[in-house]
């Protein structure tokens, strides 16, 4: 796997469920996202566990990447992903 993409097996499960979470987020179409919730829903221990590991391979935590995501050109892949277009729900 590390020969493949550069990223060992336990990073791309950690990358893969940090997506989830935010197709979880994505799916809930609240006005304001229950990350205690999301985390649970994904598979974290904790609400804290979700954001540090979306820290890691964001550089942002949960609400700062959602709140950010539908403005910020730098982040037009988690627009596409996550279908996020347009002004944030709020």
């Amino acid at each position: 796997m590390r020969n493949m993409t550069g990223w060992s097996a336990r990073a791309l499960r950690g990358l893969a469920r940090a997506e989830d979470a935010l197709l979880i987020a994505a799916r809930s179409a609240q006005r304001h996202v229950n990350w205690a919730c999301v985390a649970a829903e994904a598979g974290y221990a904790d609400q804290s566990h979700l954001c540090r590991e979306l820290r890691r391979y964001t550089g942002l935590s949960p609400q700062q990447l959602w709140r950010c995501m539908p403005n910020d050109e730098a982040l037009w892949v988690y627009r596409a992903w996550f279908g996020r277009a347009g002004k944030p729900n709020s």
